[in-house]
């Protein structure tokens, strides 16, 4: 049992979504995009990153959602030691994006990538 490796690995999470009319099924636009990261930044306290007038993504602590060129957002998750860290986070952050969308006109479908 001495011989096993205690490595001080992390694991971070990137997790990826589209948001979709309800109606329309249309992609969101900025407008409803700046809606979504201004209300998290507003009642969940993380810091606006803007560009000029434009709120283009949000932080706090180890963590960032960023607007991406396709018009996804991205959670970057901070570096965790273990899986239960991870799942927390991303339950944190869908929790925090359902509580947001203001008006409840958009569905967030996830986006895998394969290599």
């Amino acid at each position: 049992m001495s011989n096993l490796c205690m490595c001080d690995c992390r694991i971070g999470t990137e997790h990826e979504k589209f948001g979709f009319e309800f109606d329309t099924l249309r992609p969101i636009n900025y407008q409803q995009i700046s809606a979504l990261l201004n209300g998290i930044a507003a009642r969940f306290d993380w810091d606006k990153i803007m560009e000029g007038d434009n709120i283009m993504g949000l932080k706090t602590g180890n963590q960032s959602i960023s607007l991406e060129y396709g018009g996804q957002i991205e959670l970057s998750g901070a570096p965790l030691k273990t899986l239960h860290q991870t799942y927390d986070e991303i339950n944190s952050h869908l929790y925090q994006v359902s509580i947001c969308n203001l008006f409840r006109c958009c569905c967030y479908i996830r986006f895998e990538e394969k290599c």
